[in-house]
């Protein structure tokens, strides 16, 4: 080979590596989140599992082009996006045209959502906006035409204009009461739209509102909203009903033109005006009549003269007759609106039994208010509030299910909120999702040994559940399928794989065993409490497994507390009948402080501040501190204490003794402790409005100034008591604190504040 070629086929080589170098650190760099700011004080962060989380205070970056967006060259990797709390304001633009976009999590710090937040997020299925938020802006979900769920909570004021233009997969729309203003083309091109309510705040109606709202069957117009506008449901094709309360002055041009199906309207004596050509005509090369509609209209009213003019039939009844729906046994009307009403609350006198057949099932509801299933096979699956007795779960306080049943469907007891007791058979194989979801009064769970699966969100919202053991033969626990539900014990049997947030409980469940068969657990499945504003941990979390198995690794990547089945109290100086047993256990099996040998724990030792605060670290999980905090002179680089005290300083938990001192052999006195325990609550969101009075002891007065508010609340929270001495109960508030009192108090604080 010449000396050319050799220097080609480098040069090529060195290319090649370098390509392949590029490549490798590309996916290097990919793993690490990508992060920057979106506002003053506010930031985000891009995790390689395409999760952004924004978070901080105060408002985000509104932005004028998708250019302008720090994260414009990322859009294609967002799917999830959980604003937390604190961030008051969703930028305009700041998501829009980010295609990939499933789900998006606000907390209830978020005031409003401003134009073009999240337009064109063509995969975004479902959103629940909170009732902290005041307002969403122009096109906020415009074109989002996979979104079919949307919760609108009742703080809503305002939606803005096309704020919802062609979400196409909508098939309810409740406006909550509150909302003063919807604007012009705010639910255009809603097509799947089949339901409509109206609230009786609502003043303003933008033209065109609800046009091309295909589907749409009946509407009432409230009396607040005065005028009806141009074009307000036009071409609504499928609109059979419409009602005009009375206050209704004056209908807008063709706000009702293309409802070919219309069969009635109500027009109020109080209609002063109404446009041509606005009801009963279509448009194709001209205006042409459609085939109906009646006119209930007053004679001699502007309704009753557009109706003779046009050669519509009018007829003449009174607003309380005009029912959609009337309960078959007793003929009394069913308001429309309110799809949560059964006829009982008007029609008490039903005659029992209640039943019927689904599919190979029978159902039947007895005067006792039991729910019985009698059949084979599968009950249901149904669509939510879809199962047949669900229009009586009222009525229905127990569930009986019969033998030769083998799962339970998707909905079936979805919402039974009065159900106190549900009985299970033998031979039942699984229970699909959102199956038992909100049954509140639901006291216990007995889950049959034939039992395979449990679906997602199964048993969420169950909240008078306490406890639950799941048979052997569960194999699979689906995800959020115990959220909320408050369990202070579960036991897994031998379960292979449970997915995100499934025993996300609230932090009401502290511990929990895994067994050796799990082998797949999914995100926050365990040890997390989701509060809108992100995941929060449970402080002091402890999981008890097998070393090497998936538990283990769970344990450690989540920097979760980690015993093995085999553990035994090591100390041979703390008796079984010891006041502080339970404390000390709860602190050596976190691993929060040891003895001070490996048999001896030295319950009455004196804790000083150091070791307090690391205590504190150990159950916050041994978090990292950043730059930020105010370093103190006596600390030791390298001691067991170092990291412990750089995070509580930066969190604002401690403050030192003064001149940038920490004092870390210094004791800790019960009110110091009292302060930096309510400091770190704080911290972790939660409330320290609680106060019990200082002067229920004797020496409650010589509470320092600075801990006084800090020692009432750990008082009313029961984290500290008083100490009973010959004199009666004291405070003892600058007395040093002993290693027992300590575990007790970090004990009492996880079980009632973390």
């Amino acid at each position: 080979m010449t000396g050319t070629g050799r220097r080609v086929l480098t040069a090529a080589l060195g290319a090649a590596f370098a390509v392949l170098l590029f490549a490798v650190l590309a996916v290097a760099v990919s793993a690490e989140p990508v992060t920057g700011t979106c506002g003053d004080g506010v930031f985000w962060s891009l995790g390689d599992d395409g999760v952004m989380t924004v978070s901080g205070e105060g408002k985000m970056d509104d932005y004028d082009s998708l250019s302008d967006v720090p994260w414009s060259d990322l859009h294609a990797s967002i799917k999830d996006v959980y604003v937390e709390d604190g961030v008051t304001t969703v930028g305009r633009r700041a998501f829009d045209y980010c295609e990939k976009i499933k789900h998006v999590s606000l907390a209830r710090s978020v005031e409003k959502i401003c134009d073009n937040a999240f337009s064109r997020c063509y995969a975004l299925e479902d959103i629940a906006i909170n009732g902290h938020v005041k307002e969403i802006g122009k096109e906020a979900f415009c074109d989002d035409d996979k979104l079919y769920s949307l919760y609108l909570g009742r703080g809503i004021e305002k939606i803005g204009e096309s704020a919802f233009e062609s979400c196409r997969a909508l098939k309810s729309l409740r406006i909550p009461a509150g909302v003063t203003e919807i604007g012009r083309q705010a639910f255009f091109g809603c097509t799947g739209v089949t339901t409509l309510t109206l609230p009786s705040t609502l003043v303003i109606l933008g033209e065109a509102a609800f046009g091309y709202c295909t589907s749409v069957e009946s509407v009432t117009l409230p009396a607040s909203v005065g005028e009806v506008p141009d074009y307000a449901f036009f071409n609504c094709a499928e609109l059979r009903r419409v009602i005009l309360d009375e206050g209704i002055t004056s209908v807008g041009e063709e706000a009702f033109l293309g409802c070919t199906s219309l069969e009635l309207i109500y027009l109020p004596e109080t209609l002063e005006e109404i446009a041509p050509f606005s009801v009963g005509y279509y448009y194709r090369y001209g205006y042409h009549r459609t085939d109906g509609p009646e006119a209930a209209a007053a004679p001699g009213t502007p309704g009753d003269d557009y109706a003779e003019e046009n050669g519509f039939p009018v007829i003449v009844i009174d607003r309380d007759h005009l029912c959609a729906s009337r309960c078959e046994f007793c003929g009394k009307c069913l308001d429309p609106s309110c799809r949560y009403w059964s006829c009982f609350e008007k029609c008490p006198g039903h005659p029992f039994p209640i039943e019927g057949k689904t599919g190979t099932v029978n159902w039947c509801i007895d005067e006792g208010g039991v729910l019985t299933l009698r059949g084979e096979g599968e009950a249901g699956p149904f669509k939510a509030g879809k199962a047949p007795w669900y229009p009586y779960k009222r009525l229905i306080t127990r569930v009986e299910v019969g033998e030769g049943i083998t799962s339970i469907g998707n909905y079936a007891f979805w919402g039974l909120y009065n159900a106190e007791e549900v009985v299970l058979p033998r031979g039942l194989a699984s229970v699909g999702a959102k199956s038992f979801f909100g049954c509140e009064s639901l006291r216990s769970l007995s889950l049959p040994d034939t039992l395979t699966r449990i679906g997602d969100y199964a048993f969420a919202y169950c909240t008078s559940v306490t406890e639950v053991t799941l048979p052997d033969g569960v194999t699979s626990v689906g995800r959020f399928a115990f959220y909320r539900t408050p369990l202070e014990s579960a036991r897994l049997g031998n379960v292979i794989s449970v997915g995100d947030s499934a025993f996300d409980t609230g932090g009401t469940l502290k511990e929990i065993e895994l067994p050796v068969t799990l082998t797949t657990i999914g995100r926050h499945a365990f040890g997390y409490a989701y509060t809108g504003g992100g995941f929060d941990r449970t402080p002091g979390f402890l999981i008890t497994g097998t070393p090497g198995s998936a538990a283990r690794e769970y344990a450690r990547e989540n920097g979760f507390a980690f015993v093995t089945t085999d553990w035994t109290f090591p100390f041979t100086d703390v008796s079984e009948g010891a006041w502080y047993r339970d404390p000390v256990t709860f602190a050596a099996k976190r691993g929060l402080f040891g003895g001070v040998t490996e048999t001896e724990f030295a319950p009455r030792e004196k804790m000083t501040r150091g070791m307090f605060v690391a205590v504190l670290w150990r159950l916050d999980g041994r978090p990292d501190a950043e730059a930020g905090g105010e370093p103190f002179t006596d600390v030791k680089p390298g001691s067991y204490y170092e990291k412990a005290a750089a995070w509580a300083s930066e969190n604002g938990i401690v403050r030192g003794v003064g001149e940038g001192r920490f004092d870390p052999d210094g004791g800790i006195t019960r009110e110091q402790i009292a302060a930096i325990l309510m400091r770190y609550a704080d911290h972790l969101g939660r409330d320290v409005s609680g106060r019990s009075p200082l002067d229920a002891f004797p020496d409650g007065g010589s509470v320092s100034k600075y801990a006084r508010d800090a020692v009432s609340w750990a008082l009313d929270g029961a984290i500290v008591r008083g100490v009973r001495t010959d004199e009666g109960d004291r405070l003892n508030p600058r007395a040093g604190a002993t290693r027992a009192e300590v575990a007790t108090m970090i004990m009492r604080f996880a079980e009632r504040v973390g």
